[in-house]
Parts: C-alpha cells; structure tokens; sequence
C-alpha cells in the first residue's frame, strides 16, 4: 500500500471518529432528554421520575410503541395523551399514583392498568377506504405489556392528504389524523398545527433508536479501521526499520565504491606513467640499437684500419729486411725477393684504402674484372672480398 492510500486510510479514521463522537453526544443527549421525561407532562413526569417506587411504574405508553417517521406525527396527534399514560399492573397502584400527583398539585395523569380484567375496552372494526390507513396497521407495540396496550389503543385513521380526511371525516367520529397532524373528529371537528422545531415523543425514541444502531455500526467499523490502520502501522515501522538497514548497508556500499573509484583512479594514473615508460624504454631501445649498429660499423672500420696498419707495418719491416741483406743474397734469389716486394707493395696499398672490404652482391657470373660493389661509406667501387 501506498503512503497516499495510507494517509486517506488514516484521515478516513479520523474522521469517523470525529462522526461517532457527533452521534454519540446527540445520542447521549436525546438519552438524557429522554430519561428526565423532558417531552411528558408534569405529571407524567413526576410518576415517572420522582415516585421513588411508591407507585411501581413500568413506564409509559410511548415506550412501547414504533412508527415509521411518515406517520409520527398522525399518529401523535390521534393518541394524544394516551402516549404519556403510566403502565402499573394494579389498580391500587394507580390509585397511589393519584393521589401522589393530587399532593403535588401536579396537574392530570392517565394509567393503563395491566391485571386482567382492568381494561373491558374493545375497538370497532375498522374501515377501509383507499387512501386511509388505521392506525392498528402502522403502529407496532413491543414489550412484555403488548396485549394491554392493543386494547387501550382507540380506533384512528391516518389520512395521506387533508381532502381525503375531510371525505372520510364524514363517514366516522374517530379522530382522522393527515400526515401533517391535522385532526378529524366528524365533519365539524378539525384540529391543528404544531412548531417547526417541536419535537414528539414517539421521534425522539425512535432517533434514539436509529442512532443506537448507528453507534454500534459505526463502532464496529471504526474498530475495523483502526485494526487496518495499527496493521499499517506495524508494517510502516518494519519497513522504516527495514529501510534504515539497508541505507546502513548502502552508506556501506558507498563508501567501498569511493574506494573502489580511488583505485581505479590510481590504476588509470599507473596505466598511463607505464604506457609513458613502455614508450619511453622502447624509444631508448631504438637508439641503443642504433648506437649499437653504428658501434659495429665504427668496430668494422676500426678492425679494417688496424689490419692495413698491420699490413704496412708488415711491409715495412719485409722491406727493412730485404735492406739488411747482403748484395749477393739478392743476385742469388731475385725471384723470391721479387715477390716478397709485390706482397708487401700489395698489403701498403691495402693499407692506404680507407674503404672496408664489403661482401659483393650475388651476379650470375663472377668477373674479377668488374666489380658491382661500392663502399658503404664512400659510395665508391670497392674490391671484392672472397672467402
């Protein structure tokens, strides 16, 4: 359920309290009204209030009796009195009722008197006209004095408009009463009229009883609402209690994941200087194979030097040992001196190129005389080295 659907739930709640709190005082007024016997007559009052069970009253006519709210007022106005009347179950009770009212100079009190026998009254048959209804039909009487109070009831009619009553007025002397009250007694007896805010006896216990009925539905869903509501409750606080736990665990999350963002900051820094560094050593491995190579050329023309340097020092000390010979020696072996001179002549001119020898380039045929090697330093034509 929803925070929305909760807060109608509640307000619902509280405004249903707010209407039994209404009713229940309306109620315990009319109660109130109702127990001091603020709507009978002196009289009836002071038997059914203050005889202190000097008279043994079991209550009045009105008591017993339930009409529809449509016909409240016709049939108070064909009672009369008879609604205030006392029920006693003797005749000495009643006598003592009297003369109780006599002392208080509490003006006049009827009673129904239930001992069998009391009462030898018997109503007429009634008529039936449409548009007329007796009041024995709309009237029901409840209790344990049912019986008694059936027999004291006087032949009446209600009448549902003025016009009908007057018709029917002709017809009968029982009182015709309209909806609006207005009573018939024959053709020349008309009475009538009443306050606006005037309240009879019979809506008073009957409002009473509707807003019993009232209080205990009302009652009975408010304690079904109120249930909901503390169920709702309940559940709020365990989802509140819930919701702490796991922003307990989220404020957890976070911080791991700051932590988490750290290192990967860090990482992403790493990756970056050893991306820089790869570069940097790759950069540095290039000029060192380079230095390296031209270190090798440097070593190779360093070795070719040294050897012609060899080579003349060679020759020279061939040639200086051809000098200290004797002159005989040399007309002896004029071959062999002779080539020793080519060699040492050959190995100088070695030594006075500066050019390395280089491995010639593979041709189809190999000529001595024309060579297709050129020096890597001088790009000029250089001999041929065979292994």
């Amino acid at each position: 359920m929803s925070r929305s659907e909760y807060e109608g739930r509640t307000r619902d709640l509280r405004s249903r309290e707010q209407e039994l709190a209404a009713v229940e005082g309306r109620l315990a007024s009319l109660e109130e009204l109702a127990a001091s016997r603020a709507d009978f007559g002196d009289a009836a009052r002071m038997v059914l209030v203050q005889a202190n069970g000097h008279v043994g009253q079991q209550g009045a006519v009105a008591d017993f009796l339930e009409v529809d709210s449509r016909y409240e007022r016709a049939v108070e106005a064909c009672l009369g009195d008879l609604l205030q009347h006392v029920i006693v179950e003797r005749h000495d009770q009643a006598a003592a009722g009297l003369s109780l009212v006599r002392e208080q100079d509490a003006g006049r009190c009827g009673f129904v008197v239930v001992e069998p026998g009391s009462n030898g009254y018997h109503p007429h048959d009634t008529l039936r006209t449409p548009g007329i209804v007796p009041v024995s039909d709309v009237v029901r009487v409840s209790g344990p004095h049912a019986a008694t109070i059936l027999k004291v009831i006087p032949e009446a009619y209600v009448a549902e408009s003025f016009e009908q009553a007057v018709r029917f007025s002709h017809e009968t002397f029982a009182p015709i009463a309209t909806i609006e009250g207005d009573v018939f007694r024959g053709p020349h007896l008309v009475a009538g009229g009443a306050k606006v805010e005037s309240r009879g006896i019979l809506a008073t216990r009957r409002e009473i009883k509707e807003l019993r009925e009232r209080v205990g539905r009302d009652r009975q869903l408010l304690a079904q609402l109120a249930a909901e509501v503390a169920s709702l409750d309940a559940r709020i606080v365990e989802a509140t209690s819930a919701i702490g736990v796991l922003q307990e665990e989220e404020h957890v999350h976070e911080k791991a994941l700051v932590g988490h963002d750290a290192q990967l900051g860090r990482a992403a820094e790493d990756t970056l200087r050893l991306s820089r560094k790869s570069n940097l050593v790759a950069m540095e491995r290039r000029r060192a194979e380079e230095e390296r190579a031209a270190l090798e050329t440097a070593r190779g023309l360093v070795d070719h030097v040294r050897g012609a340097t060899e080579a003349s020092a060679g020759a020279e000390r061939v040639r200086a040992q051809a000098r200290r010979k004797p002159r005989g020696g040399r007309h002896q072996q004029p071959g062999h001196a002779r080539r020793q001179q080519r060699a040492a002549d050959r190995r100088q001119g070695e030594a006075h190129d500066p050019c390395p020898p280089v491995a010639p380039a593979p041709v189809p045929a190999y000529s001595p005389t024309e060579p297709n090697t050129r020096c890597s330093l001088c790009a000029r034509p250089s001999r041929l080295i065979h292994a």
